[in-house]
């Protein structure tokens, strides 16, 4: 599961995605978390919890368009 956060001054964070499980099974995959509208941030932080089977889990990229 993933939840996406930002905040506008670095210290205090609301949810832009709350928790989410992912939506393919396999050990690697891509998903897109998208902002509801375009926002001005300082910070952002991916919060992720329930591991799989294989007890590993990570990101490997993020990106902004």
């Amino acid at each position: 599961m993933v939840r996406v956060r930002y905040s506008g001054d670095g210290k205090h964070f609301a949810d832009s995605v709350c928790w989410t499980k992912e939506k393919k099974k396999d050990e690697a995959f891509e998903e897109f978390l998208n902002f509801d509208r375009p926002r001005n941030i300082k910070a952002v932080k991916i919060d992720m919890k329930q591991p799989r089977g294989y007890k590993y889990f990570g990101i490997n990229h993020v990106a902004s368009f």
